[in-house]
This record gives structure tokens, C-alpha cells and sequence, in this order.
């Protein structure tokens, strides 16, 4: 389990000037049992706030997702459904289908519907091709009686109400990597006790980051390595085990984050809004994609109109993915996914596995997580480090912490600056184009494998991040600000 920083659970406040659309003029419009909703339609909360239904993706505009989002073009219901043929920007949307808590998101087309059945089912049904498949319907429930409408309230949950009332299915139950005001996550057997971050705020995929309470009672954050939320892909934690199980996170007025143990206990993630600043502001939490950018906690003014989305910071620098020399990037369009040798590592085979074709490349102020060291030397000069990594086929890198202490590394995960002269990272790369040969009796050893994660300069942040972002609401405003603090 990662040790707690509380540099690695980074929450940022976002504040978003956007108009109201007229309260007056906005109606509810449901789904109901015989009626079908197809692309690019849309139905809306009695508020007009918030839509149900396709929005188009910004990559292929024939394509779409079955979401939910913060409507604040200024227009209002019309009593019929709307019509989402420009899509409301990423960062609106709050909720999407997916055809499992884990799995793909479903895409519609222009011969796609989404309906109540006659059996009193919700599904989503494809009917490209003289086809009448199912592309997504939520989990049925035998026991209880067949819906007949689809209600979009104004918290943005989402309602399948039954035949003489009761709720069989609710979308706050089942949420993605968005909170919203009055919304819980807590251990479940299932993976909807969770939020998972997108790959990215355009890509209504499965990201890398969550946020999760685990059977303990534990709110940890994980990085998706290889294992899912395995204990060692723990990056934060809250310590909050202790109690038996049953802690739960909410999002509630005025804009906190927080975790109730199952003792009554209550502490925030994330302060409350100030007073001054209640009623004015849409407000939700999210486990943001690739991490997040903030100002010191003295200055949480933003300068002037900027982007939705983006925090400014300070230096008001972008945040930036480097990888270590002679490393490069699986993915350069996704450079969180990690990177890789551009030589053959070290082998402790007789061929490839001398000292000499190998050096240290140093990376001051950096460190990793060190769940995947095999030895730790100490007391050991920089010097000592070096040379023992050097000489160690298995030694990927070397992280030297207090000045005095050597870990010994097969792989790293989770770079970040380290805010610390004391400790850096030493990462060992080939210097001769071809392996040079070693002298006899050099130890032969099974080949492994190196996984490796690339170094994340994020000056004011941490890869991953829970980004808890409060919607202001001020009306004929077209301005947009953000605030952030950790």
C-alpha cells in the first residue's frame, strides 16, 4: 500500500461562469413506455439543468453516447426533447452508458433508439443493418415490477420507475468518474462502488485513475497498472480501515468531498464552499484523466478568462509528461500510458549483461513509488548506489532517499517531483549500440521483463487526481474562471 502524501490526493475547485436557461420556460420531458428516443434527441430535468440522452463525439459525429450532462446553452425544454446535434462541451457530461460498470461504451448511430419495451425493459437497441440488437440496457431486476417511465430529475439522477411507482433502477447507483451533489460511492462486491477517470475528457472510455472504498473501509486511489485495483497500485489512501468496513464518500452542499465512517465519524477530502458563494454555483466531483495543475494556496485567483477544464497555476506553465533519457513513449498521443527502453535492458546472460555498456542517468528531485524495489541498502553514499546498481543485472534504477539510503528498482511506477534535494532517481541506460561481451562465470539468470513508467513533471500536481469541480451559475455571463488549491 502507497504511504500517505497529501501531495498525491491533489483536489482542485473549478468554477465555471455559465448563464441559467430561463427557469420559466423549461419543462420536464420524459420517457415513456411506447415512445423511443433516437439520435440526436434528448429529454430534460423540470429545471432544463440537465439532458438525457446521445450526444454526438467530437471525433466521428456520426457516432454516439447515451449520457447525461449539465445543459447550460441558455435554451430551454420544449416540452418535446431536444435536439443535440452541437454536442455540449466533454467536461459537461456527468454520466454514460456503459455496457458494463467496467467495459466498453456503447456507441449509437442515427438508427439507434432508446425505449421503454413492452416488457417494461429500458434498452438501447441498434437497427443498422435490418439488425434489432442490444447495445446497453441496465441490470433487470426480476424481483420487482416492469417500468414504464424514464425520468431525468433535476439532482441528474436518472430514474426507471416502475408501474404504480418505486424506483427499479438509478443512475446515481452506478456512477463513472463524475459525483454529484447528494451522490455516494461505497464498497460493493460489484464495480460500481467506484469512480474511474475517462481515457481522456473527449474519450468515453476507461482511463487509468479511480477512486474506491475498499471491503476494509479504505478510500484509496489506484493507477490501473496491470492488476486493476490490486493493493500495490495504491498511489493514496485515507487511512480510514480501521472501523470495520461500511466507510462511504459523498458529495454534498456547499461543494464538500467527504467520508463517513461507519462509527458517525465525518471528515472532508475536500473543504466546503464559502457561505457567500451558496446557490450560485453547479457543482460536482470528478476523478479527472491524467492528472491536474494548481495554484499555491495563497494565490487562488485565476488571471482572466481561460479555458473550462484547464487549472491555471502560478508559473502558469503546461503540465508536462517527460520520459528519462533514451526512453520513449508506448503511446505519444497518451503519454500517461507509460514508456519504454529504446535499448536492450541490461541481461544477466554472459552476452549482454556487462557493467561497462551500461551508466546512470541522473533525475535530481524525483521520486517513485518503491512497491516494486527488491533491495534497499543503507547507509550507502550516492557513489555506493551507483556502483551497486551498476554491477546488478537485475537493477533497472536506483532511488536514493535521505542522502543515505540506496533502493535497488526492477521497475518504477508513479514519478513525480519529489520536493526534496536529498532524494533522486538514478535510471540505468545502455551506452554501446551493441551489447559488449562479459568475462567468464558471469551468472545466468531467467530474462525479465522491465515495466516502466515514464516521469511526470507535474510542477504543482500528481499524475491522477480527484478534481472536484463547482459549475458557477450567473446569468447573461459568458465569462469563465477557475479557482484551485490543495
Amino acid at each position: 500500500m502507497a504511504s500517505p502524501r497529501r501531495a498525491a490526493l491533489c483536489l482542485a475547485l473549478c468554477l465555471l461562469v455559465l448563464p441559467r436557461p430561463p427557469a420559466a420556460a423549461a419543462q420536464t420531458t420524459n420517457l415513456t413506455a411506447g415512445t423511443a428516443l433516437a439520435p440526436p434527441r434528448y429529454i430534460t430535468s423540470p429545471s432544463g439543468v440537465f439532458a438525457f440522452g446521445f450526444r454526438a463525439l467530437d471525433s466521428d459525429p456520426t457516432q454516439f453516447i447515451l449520457a447525461t450532462w449539465f445543459r447550460l446553452d441558455g435554451g430551454a425544454a420544449n416540452g418535446s426533447s431536444g435536439n443535440s446535434s452541437s454536442p455540449t462541451p466533454p467536461q459537461n457530461v456527468v454520466w454514460f452508458a456503459k455496457k458494463a460498470d467496467t467495459g466498453a461504451t456503447p456507441l449509437a448511430t442515427a438508427r439507434s433508439a432508446l425505449s421503454v419495451t413492452p416488457d417494461g425493459q429500458l434498452a438501447l437497441v441498434d437497427g443498422a443493418n435490418g439488425s434489432s440488437s442490444v447495445l446497453w440496457s441496465p441490470p433487470a431486476n426480476s424481483s420487482v415490477k416492469r417500468a414504464s417511465v424514464l425520468a431525468l430529475l433535476d439532482s441528474g439522477d436518472l430514474w426507471l420507475i416502475a408501474d404504480g411507482g418505486g424506483v427499479l433502477w438509478q443512475s446515481f447507483a452506478h456512477p463513472r468518474d463524475t459525483l454529484l451533489l447528494g451522490q455516494s460511492v461505497a464498497w460493493d462486491t460489484g464495480a460500481t462502488g467506484k469512480l474511474v477517470s475517462k481515457r481522456a475528457h473527449a474519450k468515453f472510455t476507461t482511463g487509468r485513475f479511480s477512486l474506491g472504498v475498499q471491503a476494509d473501509g479504505n478510500v484509496v486511489l489506484y493507477v490501473d497498472l496491470l492488476d486493476g485495483n490490486d493493493p500495490d497500485n495504491a498511489y493514496w489512501q485515507a487511512h480510514t480501515n480501521g472501523g470495520g468496513g461500511g466507510t462511504v464518500v459523498s458529495f454534498d452542499e456547499p461543494g464538500r468531498l467527504y467520508y463517513t465512517l461507519r462509527n458517525g465519524t465525518v471528515q472532508n477530502l475536500v473543504p466546503p464552499m464559502p457561505n457567500s458563494t451558496l446557490g450560485k454555483y453547479y457543482q460536482f466531483a470528478r476523478m479527472d484523466p491524467d492528472g491536474i495543475q494548481r495554484l499555491q494556496p495563497e494565490d487562488v485567483r485565476a488571471p482572466g478568462p481561460v479555458r473550462p477544464g484547464v487549472l491555471p497555476r502560478r508559473d502558469q506553465g503546461p503540465a508536462q509528461l517527460r520520459v528519462p533519457e533514451r526512453y520513449t513513449y508506448f503511446d505519444p498521443q497518451h503519454r500517461d500510458t507509460g514508456c519504454a527502453p529504446e535499448f536492450a535492458p541490461q541481461s544477466c546472460g554472459a552476452e549482454d549483461g556487462d557493467p561497462a555498456a551500461f551508466a546512470l542517468v541522473e533525475v535530481p528531485n524525483t521520486t517513485w513509488e518503491t512497491s516494486l524495489h527488491y533491495e534497499e541498502l543503507s547507509p550507502a553514499t550516492a557513489d555506493q548506489c551507483r556502483d551497486y546498481c551498476l554491477n546488478d543485472c537485475f537493477c533497472a534504477a536506483a532511488l536514493i532517499t535521505g542522502g543515505t539510503k540506496c533502493i535497488e528498482m526492477a521497475a518504477l511506477t508513479n514519478g513525480r517531483q519529489a520536493n526534496d534535494p536529498a532524494t533522486k532517481a538514478l535510471i540505468k541506460v545502455r551506452t554501446t549500440k551493441t551489447p559488449a561481451a562479459s568475462s567468464p562465470g558471469t551468472r545466468t539468470i531467467l530474462h525479465y521483463r522491465i515495466i516502466t513508467g515514464c516521469l511526470a513533471f507535474l510542477s504543482l500536481a500528481t499524475i491522477g487526481g480527484l478534481l472536484a469541480q463547482h459549475h458557477l451559475n450567473r446569468k447573461n455571463t459568458a465569462r469563465q474562471r477557475l479557482l484551485g488549491f490543495c
